[in-house]
């Protein structure tokens, strides 16, 4: 089901190039939906892998955006 609305303050959307096929239509979709949204590709990364190979950086990113 897709949605017509979204609400939230910060909203971030991170994908790699290797999932883009998927991943890009639906982050095309939630900057329609909430124009402020934050939306960071990371080139040649699979879905999850940004996580898996960088934990640190992904824990600090993750942290600077809630203090």
């Amino acid at each position: 089901m897709k949605r017509d609305y979204f609400e939230g303050a910060d909203i971030y959307f991170w994908y790699g190039t290797k999932e883009a096929f998927v991943a890009k239509p639906q982050a095309r979709h939630l900057c329609a939906l909430h124009p402020d949204t934050h939306v960071e590709v990371f080139p040649g990364m699979n879905h999850g892998q940004f996580l898996i190979d960088h934990p640190e950086e992904v824990a600090g990113r993750i942290k600077s955006m809630t203090l």
